[in-house]
């Protein structure tokens, strides 16, 4: 599940970024603008997935994970050359990334219990 989540994150941030600058005819400074905070929020929610990591049950936070996807997909889906960034590419730079981070370190946590211990 991690994999497809992951692969529609890569994928839909470089058609958004294309989106910018073959549709909108923005260029690179403004595209990386526009895109800087998928970067921030980054940030933040991996903090916050290291903070609920052990407090929360992982399959929890892989369904939040799960729907954070969805959701932001269904943005990107339903964005059209005119709709407001605000309205759809701002919602789904922060939400693409609490999937990804969420279900990212999930993955590892459940990946290290799984690996000997070395040293």
């Amino acid at each position: 599940m991690t994999i497809l989540g992951f692969m529609s994150f890569t994928s839909a941030s470089f058609w958004l970024a294309f989106f910018f600058q073959e549709v909108l005819d923005l260029p690179p400074l403004d595209v990386a603008v526009r895109l800087l905070p998928q970067a921030i929020a980054g940030l933040t929610w991996n903090v916050v997935a290291g903070i609920l990591l052990h407090r929360v049950n992982n399959a929890l936070i892989m369904a939040a994970a799960a729907l954070c996807y969805v959701a932001s997909m269904a943005l990107l889906s339903l964005m059209r050359p005119d709709s407001s960034y605000w309205a759809y590419s701002f919602p789904y730079l922060v939400l693409s990334v609490v999937g990804a981070d969420f279900q990212f370190n999930v993955a590892n946590v459940r990946g290290s219990r799984r690996l000997p211990m070395l040293g």
